[in-house]
């Protein structure tokens, strides 16, 4: 496999994933489980209540049910964002725990959508490696920017030449 856990070097990376990804990541589900967890234990526990017209039992069900689908939606989208910085030679993907370098060889395509206000991008790798053969980041439309300004080539063979400064609309 041409992946490794990278270990410290001089290189100069530049990071290309947003800066709201960490809090995306890890504050936001924290914050909203802990306290939606919260509520649904004391609705669970609690037997004198009434919401609006539904019983107690029925409303009980919908919040957990909602809650549970919420949580696994986070888990499939949310949960699955990686930090992704490029340098000369290979590109790094952390999951903020650990960081592996592929190689660019190693790298088939990568691919973006536009969701609003965020820019979906998922580096697709012709073999998997730790995180499997797509990753999933939230871009930097500047800091996609930089990069292809300081390196055009590597930027071109990847396809990101979209990005470029003149072309940003936000």
């Amino acid at each position: 496999m041409n992946e490794r856990v990278a270990e410290d070097s001089n290189h100069k990376t530049i990071n290309v994933s947003s800066s709201s990804t960490v809090f995306l990541k890890y504050f936001l589900p924290t914050i909203w489980i802990v306290f939606f967890g919260t509520l649904m234990i004391v609705f669970l526990f609690a037997d004198q209540f009434r919401a609006g017209t539904l019983s107690p039992m029925t409303f009980k069900v919908i919040y957990t049910t909602s809650f549970f689908l919420i949580v696994a939606t986070m888990y499939f989208t949310i949960f699955k964002l990686k930090r992704v910085e490029f340098d000369e030679q290979f590109v790094y993907i952390t999951n903020y725990i650990k960081i592996f370098r592929y190689p660019y060889e190693n790298v088939e395509k990568i691919t973006h959508a536009k969701y609003g206000i965020w820019l979906v991008m998922r580096v697709h790798l012709i073999k998997g490696g730790f995180f499997g053969k797509k990753s999933t980041f939230l871009g930097s439309k500047k800091k996609l920017a930089a990069f292809i300004e300081a390196q055009p080539e590597r930027a071109a063979q990847l396809g990101l030449m979209d990005f470029q400064e003149e072309k940003i609309v936000d």
